[in-house]
């Protein structure tokens, strides 16, 4: 695996990425021992940099830096039996468990849908919808 720091070694020579933004906190604040070479200014370390993780990420989308896209791996869920009916139960689909529990809403008002018929009528069929949320 590559550091942001190195992506960004190999690619600031050329156009790819874009100016970031200016940095919003005030300077006196900020850490004056980290610096970012991608913004050039104190605050943070460059392979902290949020702002040059989004644009390799932007850029690595566009079909460009190609080599620096991570493959994915298959997991090793093989734990030598260990756990594994909660294993089993944990790489169910969301939707094949059962809910553990109910919660249930009152919504209503006179206008709550808005002021057109078309609008009320879409309010009531969403708000008479059930739901399922696993969390």
């Amino acid at each position: 695996m590559v550091g942001v720091e190195e992506v960004f070694n190999q690619v600031s020579r050329g156009n790819l990425l874009r100016r970031p933004e200016l940095m919003k906190s005030d300077p006196s604040r900020r850490n004056q021992k980290k610096f970012c070479r991608f913004h050039g200014n104190v605050g943070h370390h460059t392979n902290d940099c949020a702002d040059l993780k989004d644009e390799i990420e932007r850029v690595i989308r566009e079909g460009r830096l190609q080599e620096f896209r991570a493959e994915r791996r298959p997991r090793n869920d093989d734990h030598g039996g260990q756990n594994d009916g909660r294993r089993r139960e944990d790489n169910q689909r969301p939707e094949d468990r059962e809910p553990v529990g109910v919660i249930r809403t009152v919504l209503g008002g006179p206008y709550i849908g808005g002021d057109s018929r078309r609008s009320q009528k879409d309010y009531a069929h969403e708000a008479s919808g059930v739901y399922q949320e696993r969390f």
